[in-house]
């Protein structure tokens, strides 16, 4: 029997009724070695490669003895499809909340060698990660010679029926492959097995769908989000209270990345969720929202964690109001400016990589690995993003660049996937070469 993962209904905050001190850089550090936790399955072994973890026969130990370390969410892998894998790629499905699935494409392979005809259909290029996204994407598919016969998008994050339709459209061109970015994985299903049956692949990117019918190449967000949210709450000593600044209501990214925190919460009985605020993935709506929380709560949070992209410009919401010190900030998707910032005033970094240019080639290799008959093994295909901390980050940023810079930070070129891992995922590795 496998490890079933948390779900979002099964996970909640518990709340104390003490208010422990404001964070202070001086705070003790909790254990950051690796243990069961509340799922009670096993971590993988240390052999070359690893199945799915089976369910522990020994006793969790306590969540407060655990606060501060990854919590186990399980493995979702029914039929045992990951046997083989290293654990390095088995341990990154942790927490995924779709199962992991056969490939409907593993006996595929394209009438072409190259020249394929690709049509994107994304979310809103009006947001600055999608917008690099989209432009990296694009890059990639002209550079290995693909062409872009349509591109795609919604007016707003939440116009489905839009997407939808611009879908369709985009299968009518009958094109060899279809990049898609969905804004919500339940209507994708019916996308994605309805260009299977005309026989055309579908590279779903950023959220996971769960269907056979297409491969999807997603960050897995819950996990990434559970391992940022246990850095944060080691760093705050194990107790205190946090801001949460949540991307945009009802969006996949914002909900995993509260499946993610909330999983990191159950282990942390003194940590409690002080406020919550809207920041849209928009760094002046967040900035706004937080300035606004800071003004009508005096005394502060003792940490902040946010669903990704607006660690700037929460920062600056902190030193606008005139915090002192500033308590430790999630900086989910690194800016240049906030590790500099970071680097100069010896502040404790803790965020992750957003490497917009190695997903995208990554999305590239994967289709050209579908269309040469490499046959994917599996459905989905995770990682989780590199991770900062104040060691790593002065490898990676510079104390001199502007502390009002926006740009991203991608951390090690050859992540996520590296080749080594992305091999794995294909019966006949040998086409990504």
């Amino acid at each position: 029997m496998r490890c079933e993962p948390f779900t979002q209904e099964g996970l909640h905050t518990m709340a104390i009724t003490t208010r422990s001190a404001r964070w202070s850089i001086a705070s003790a550090a909790l254990l950051t070695a690796g243990a069961l936790a509340l799922s009670g399955c096993t971590a993988p072994s240390d052999g070359d490669s690893s199945a799915a973890p089976e369910p522990s026969t020994t006793s969790p130990s306590s969540p407060e003895d655990l606060c501060g370390t990854t919590p186990e969410m399980g493995i979702n892998d029914p039929d045992g499809l990951l046997a083989g894998f290293t654990d390095d790629v088995v341990a990154s499905y942790n927490g995924l909340t779709v199962p992991v699935r056969a490939s409907a494409w593993a006996d595929f392979k394209s009438d072409k060698t190259s020249g394929w005809n690709a049509a994107i259909v994304s979310t809103p290029t009006s947001a600055a990660f999608t917008a690099a996204l989209i432009n990296g994407l694009r890059e990639g598919l002209e550079a290995e010679g693909f062409n872009i016969v349509a591109q795609y998008e919604p007016d707003t994050n939440s116009n489905v029926p839009l997407q939808v339709q611009q879908f369709q459209e985009a299968l009518a061109l009958k094109p060899d492959v279809i990049f898609f970015v969905p804004i919500a994985p339940e209507p994708a299903v019916a996308l994605l097995e309805a260009a299977y049956e005309a026989g055309i692949p579908v590279v779903a990117l950023q959220t996971p769908v769960d269907s056979p019918y297409g491969v999807s190449l997603s960050n897995n967000s819950v996990l990434s989000a559970a391992e940022l949210a246990a850095a944060l709450f080691a760093e705050i000593g194990g107790s205190g209270e946090i801001l949460h600044v949540t991307g945009y209501a009802g969006v996949a990214p914002t909900l995993l990345a509260e499946v993610g925190l909330n999983a990191a919460l159950e282990l942390c009985p003194d940590i409690t969720v002080a406020g919550t605020v809207a920041g849209n993935f928009a760094p002046p709506a967040a900035q706004a929202a937080v300035l606004q929380y800071l003004a009508t709560s005096p005394l502060g949070v003792d940490g902040v964690f946010q669903d990704g992209t607006m660690g700037l410009a929460i920062l600056n919401a902190f030193l606008e109001s005139g915090a002192d010190p500033v308590p430790p900030i999630i900086e989910n998707g690194a800016h240049r400016g906030f590790a500099s910032w970071a680097l100069q005033n010896d502040y404790p970094f803790i965020g992750s990589a957003l490497p917009v240019a190695t997903q995208t080639q990554r999305a590239v290799d994967v289709a050209k690995g579908i269309l040469l008959g490499g046959g994917p093994k599996v459905n989905q295909l995770v990682w989780t993003y590199f991770q900062f901390d104040s060691e790593s980050i002065a490898e990676y940023a510079d104390p001199s660049w502007d502390v009002t810079d926006a740009a991203g930070i991608p951390g090690p070129l050859d992540e996520p996937l590296p080749p080594s891992q992305l091999e794995q995922f294909f019966e006949d590795p040998s086409v990504l070469n």
